[in-house]
């Protein structure tokens, strides 16, 4: 896939993360994008299956979820929400998508916690 992901089965959705930026509230550590990027890409295959009963509903359905979560200091996820630059119509799978973050562990990020905001992009595979 685009974004470099494990193989999805034929019908499936493909979901191509943006990178995500880090956003200034409550930042006081630090973990390198990258690190964050490539492990939200590990994980992704969690976040492909949220959308199937919305696929199945809706073959062509497509969107954007955009989640904000928290790293913990134990790189732990401890707070992740959906947020306003969502727009994929099926909310049981957005909310999907915002829970499996919480099953994402992170490396330690230095000096503290680390608040991501990181746009997901869905569509439907060829």
């Amino acid at each position: 896939s685009a974004c470099g992901c494990e193989p999805l089965s034929h019908g499936a959705h493909e979901a191509r993360g943006l990178l995500g930026r880090l956003t200034d509230a409550g930042v006081s550590g630090h973990l390198d994008p990258a690190v964050i990027q490539r492990i939200v890409r590990q994980n992704s295959g969690r976040m492909v299956n949220c959308n199937q009963d919305g696929l199945r509903n809706n073959p062509g359905l497509a969107g954007r979820v955009a989640v904000q979560f928290v790293i913990g200091r134990d790189g732990s996820v401890t707070m992740s929400q959906d947020s306003a630059g969502s727009d994929l119509a099926d909310e049981k799978g957005r909310q999907c998508v915002v829970r499996s973050f919480y099953n994402i562990s992170f490396p330690e990020p230095r000096g503290g916690i680390v608040t991501v905001l990181y746009p997901l992009t869905f569509s439907p595979s060829d």
